[in-house]
């Protein structure tokens, strides 16, 4: 009979099992590692810097090796953020811990991964959310200077968007918005209204004044940071009357005293287009001109601190300063000159229906038309079926809409197709293989 085989298990030895566990505790541990989050203010704008400490399964540290691959990533839900490293990825050799920083400068969650060999460090992708810095006044949107030609109890509304430096929309808490107007001429305080209702992205700033005159207004933040300044005039019944009826008639005369060189009684003679001083003798046949200028976007007046006292200035070095107890009508006067040549009084719907009116007419004239064309392609010869079919189009029909139907398909365009049409076309139009 043939011997047994036998096998015989042997156990390792002492030194060889301690060897085996060494090997083993010495590999890099993502669950021993771990990133400690320096203290930062939270918000955008500051450096945010962390520590990423390596550590092996034995919890020793971990010494990387130039065989080792570490990777950062840093990104909003818009972009991604570039990051520092401390050392430089390619000095990474032979050190245990490396310090990362980066500059958020979008308001939101950042997600935050740093992986070694694949491997999230503390298993897991950080998570940090950073809040908008502090109020920019030159950010903020609606912030501009302007001026407010209004009268006695009338509501006037400034919208604003807060926003900080790096452009994120602010909240801000109604009570810490101020609003100041005072009196031109004599710096007090003058008796309004004013409402504020701050939303999560805008701010809303009801305001009306109870006395007529000119004004200069401030809109603060916490007292102290100044948003906005604007200028008012504000007209009592019967002069919003007669600068509506100056409006509507397209100019405007009133009587005014030169002040230099020589101190003497002139007219103040305002138009869409144009303004002009001259005096006036023998009963208006003979008139001297003293000033003139166009209304143009450079063209100002001013009101200056001294009651009736204004100045026209052309924008080109040429000024005139006269006095005159209608100033601010000659000022509301202009303003909304200004504002019918600019357009600004008209909404953007009303220019926009304007604007498809006048193109309408110029296309078709009164002439009726299909409000679309159908045109068949096929998808195997794009081109030349699309040739093929608005090649007998005349000028009407390239200006309607296109209905697309594909051969040997049952899809109905309601926009889609057309789309795809398109996108395919300009695809062949521009490939290298088109030869075009």
């Amino acid at each position: 009979m043939g011997a047994k085989s036998s096998s015989v298990r042997r156990n390792p030895s002492p030194r060889s099992r301690v060897n085996s566990i060494d090997d083993d505790g010495s590999k890099f541990s993502k669950e021993m590692s771990f990133v400690y989050w320096r203290p930062d203010n939270g918000h955008v704008g500051s450096t945010a810097v962390f520590e990423v400490n390596l550590f092996c399964k034995n919890k020793e540290p971990y010494t990387m090796t130039p065989m080792d691959m570490f990777r950062c990533e840093v990104a909003s839900a818009q972009t991604s953020i570039p990051v520092v490293t401390e050392p430089r990825r390619e000095n990474m050799a032979g050190c245990k811990k490396t310090t990362v920083s980066f500059n958020p400068t979008v308001a939101g969650e950042y997600c935050i991964t740093v992986a070694m060999n694949g491997h999230n460090v503390g298993g897991e992708v950080y998570r940090r959310i950073y809040k908008p810095g502090p109020l920019d006044p030159l950010k903020t949107i609606g912030g501009q200077n302007e001026i407010f030609i209004t009268k006695v109890d009338e509501c006037q509304t400034i919208m604003m968007i807060p926003r900080d430096r790096f452009g994120n929309v602010i909240q801000l808490i109604n009570n810490s918005i101020t609003v100041e107007i005072k009196r031109k001429t004599s710096k007090e305080m003058c008796i309004f209204e004013s409402n504020i209702n701050s939303n999560f992205d805008s701010c809303e700033i009801c305001w009306k004044l109870h006395e007529g005159g000119h004004f200069s207004g401030s809109i603060l933040y916490n007292s102290s940071v100044l948003l906005k300044q604007f200028e008012v005039i504000c007209l009592n019944d019967h002069a919003a009357i007669e600068v509506d009826r100056n409006v509507c008639s397209m100019t405007a005369s009133y009587s005014a005293q030169l002040l230099s060189p020589k101190s003497k009684t002139v007219i103040i003679t305002l138009t869409p287009r144009q303004i002009r001083v001259f005096e006036s003798r023998f009963f208006h046949a003979i008139r001297t001109q003293f000033f003139t200028c166009r209304v143009s976007p450079r063209t100002m007046i001013i009101l200056h601190h001294e009651p009736n006292v204004l100045s026209i200035d052309d924008g080109g070095g040429m000024s005139v300063t006269v006095s005159s107890e209608y100033r601010e009508r000659i000022a509301a006067t202009y303003h909304r000159f200004r504002q019918s040549n600019s357009g600004s009084s008209i909404s953007f719907t009303e220019r926009q229906n304007h604007f498809n009116e006048h193109l309408k007419q110029h296309h078709f004239g009164d002439k009726e038309r299909d409000s679309f064309t159908r045109i068949f392609v096929s998808r195997q010869e794009l081109l030349q079926s699309a040739i093929e079919a608005t090649k007998s189009f005349k000028k009407d029909d390239w200006l309607k809409l296109f209905v697309v139907q594909f051969s040997a398909e049952q899809g109905l365009d309601a926009g889609g197709l057309s789309r795809e049409f398109f996108e395919l076309l300009t695809e062949h139009c521009f490939s290298s293989q088109s030869g075009m």
